[in-house]
């Protein structure tokens, strides 16, 4: 009985989605609930955030910060759903910078509450990650326009010539 090949994309888009979702939205969202508790809600950044916690108290955010990131992750699957070229690198970039992004905002979380004093500014955190998410993309794209191009997956430009043959197939006018 012949097995049938997984796709590359289907393990690693699986994997990189689970530990953006795990890293950047329930690790980072349980470490801030926690420093808020410890700090107070004023250690949080994000004024949005802050409201949220006022008015829902501490649970409301790490619900919110799961639910954003699996809504930010789906993203890109949906994309690559509805698109005809394979998008494996700028996904996989894009699940990256997520899942290290987390890793780094609950680092800072957790330094925050146990030593006083956040390792990066938040503020960087939110900008550096923007920055690296845009690189990521257009990193990936190039990479996956090489990928598609090799294995035949890209459409080129009509030329010329054959959009002279196209008018002539259907008798459109000069």
């Amino acid at each position: 009985m012949a097995q049938r090949k997984i796709p590359e994309s289907y393990l690693s888009h699986k994997l990189l989605f689970f530990s953006g979702l795990l890293t950047f939205g329930l690790l980072d969202g349980l470490t801030a609930a926690m420093m808020i508790d410890e700090k107070g809600i004023i250690a949080e950044a994000n004024p949005l955030l802050r409201e949220l916690v006022i008015s829902y108290g501490s649970l409301s955010l790490l619900i919110f910060k799961v639910v954003a990131c699996f809504l930010l992750l789906s993203i890109p699957l949906l994309i690559q759903h509805f698109s005809k070229k394979s998008m494996f690198w700028t996904i996989n970039g894009f699940y990256g910078v997520f899942t290290i992004a987390g890793i780094l905002a609950a680092t800072d979380n957790w330094i925050f509450m146990n030593m006083g004093d956040p390792f990066i500014d938040p503020e960087l955190v939110t900008a550096l990650t923007f920055l690296v998410v845009m690189i990521a993309i257009a990193l990936g794209d190039i990479m996956d326009y090489n990928r598609n191009r090799t294995h035949g997956q890209t459409h080129s430009m009509i030329t010329d010539k054959e959009w002279e043959r196209m008018k002539r197939e259907m008798n459109y006018p000069d």
